[in-house]
């Protein structure tokens, strides 16, 4: 798959998720209409565990603004 042009670290654990909140960041999984534009990472986090995992196995990423 082609990177996207604001793709930033991957996301792999829901710590590194957690600490993404800290620090204000949003995320996106380019692969996963609805979850492929930037959102929060305080509102990703609060989906469903399995929606969650869902995301993290697509490829969450970090958004890296313009």
């Amino acid at each position: 798959m082609k990177n996207h042009p604001r793709q930033g670290k991957r996301v792999r654990s829901l710590a590194h998720l957690a600490d993404l909140i800290g620090q204000q960041r949003s995320v996106f999984v380019p692969s996963v209409s609805g979850y492929d534009a930037p959102r929060a990472a305080a509102f990703t986090i609060n989906a469903s565990g399995a929606t969650i995992n869902m995301l993290l196995k697509a490829g969450m990423y970090v958004y890296k603004k313009p």
